[in-house]
């Protein structure tokens, strides 16, 4: 059965096994559907999965580590389907009655955890019993399981990420830089060092990739370059890479080794403590906010005045490089069609692991 989606945002597909990209060779990004419907649906078609059988759409997916088992995020956000891989059969169904707002199984398998507003739970599926890890004041915008399956950071919408043992349910330290939400975080040699992105339209600025030294509770490299939120970061599989993807309708490919790895200097920080937990703060220079806001107003209205809401790319590099000159660790990018200020201005990513 073929699917007709009435859309228009792009849907990629990243290889990332890619060793050595270059600033002008964009081969390790290819279009491979054209949606403007949630991506999530053609990440369902790509595995052979029957859309239609759900009468809601589905909003996240995970494949299990050792690919057996594919979980389905369904139902007006409050179920979580498991079926089979690739049999695709439904062996199991967890929810209730309060939207799950993101979800993320171990790695290893034993434990599905899962955030709703300012509550983070733990499902165990031997037991088959859920506990809960946390409960803030401020909500929860995204968090992220290392592979060690036990260590966890949440990132909060005021910005803040809290670093916590999964397993002992004790928290190791709190990164305080963002001052809008964090919406994706990942972890780089064995725990060592954490990238975290965020970011909202009021605020270009604080659209920089941040990459954190947890061993030295230090911030390592500011990345600039998006000017709009930050929605996901994927890592290269030889960990020298990686992708960042922006409601700036950009893809951005960065240079770990050098912005990482072999940088030894640190951005300064404050460490103190804060209600019991070890806090790392940097004051993000904001020197001259306003007038990147007056930038971003008018670059709202030359896309309310394009006729398809859309403006040319050479039309949006020319607007984008009044606001912020990329960080040098910046190896390619890519810009897609959209209206950064549509609500259907997402894509999404799927990755060769």
């Amino acid at each position: 059965m073929s699917y007709q989606f009435p859309c228009q945002t792009p849907f990629y597909f990243i290889d990332s096994s890619i060793s050595s990209p270059s600033k002008t060779d964009l081969s390790w990004l290819s279009t491979t559907y054209q949606t403007n419907d949630l991506a999530s649906e053609l990440n369902l078609i790509k595995l052979g999965l029957n859309t239609g059988i759900y009468k809601t759409i589905t909003t996240k997916i995970q494949l299990s580590s050792n690919d057996t088992y594919l979980y389905l995020l369904t139902d007006n956000n409050q179920m979580i389907r498991i079926l089979t891989y690739p049999e695709l059969k439904t062996v199991s169904i967890l929810g209730g009655f309060t939207p799950i707002d993101h979800f993320q199984v171990t790695f290893d398998n034993k434990f599905l955890v899962f955030s709703t507003s300012a509550v983070l739970s733990l499902w165990d599926f031997e037991s088959k019993k859920s506990y809960q890890l946390g409960f803030w004041l401020i909500k929860i915008s995204c968090f992220f399981i290392d592979k060690d399956s036990k260590t966890l950071a949440v990132g909060f919408s005021n910005g803040d990420v809290l670093l916590m043992n999964l397993l002992e349910k004790n928290y190791s330290g709190k990164y305080k830089s963002h001052k809008s939400p964090v919406r994706c975080i990942r972890f780089l040699e064995d725990n060592r060092y954490m990238i975290t992105a965020g970011g909202d339209m009021d605020n270009p600025l604080d659209c920089c990739i941040r990459i954190w030294d947890i061993t030295q509770k230090a911030l390592k490299t500011l990345l600039y370059g998006h000017i709009f939120a930050v929605h996901l970061i994927v890592i290269s599989k030889n960990k020298n890479f990686f992708l960042t993807l922006s409601q700036d309708c950009t893809i951005r490919l960065w240079d770990l080794q050098q912005s990482c790895y072999n940088q030894d200097s640190q951005i300064p920080t404050n460490i103190k403590i804060e209600n019991g937990v070890e806090t790392i703060t940097h004051e993000l220079n904001n020197y001259n906010q306003s007038q990147l806001k007056n930038i971003k107003t008018q670059l709202e209205n030359d896309f309310s005045s394009s006729k398809n809401q859309k403006i040319e790319e050479n039309k949006l590099l020319e607007s984008y490089s009044k606001i912020l000159t990329p960080s040098q660790y910046q190896i390619s990018y890519h810009i897609f069609p959209g209206n950064p200020f549509s609500p259907y201005s997402h894509l999404s990513i799927l990755t060769l692991f």
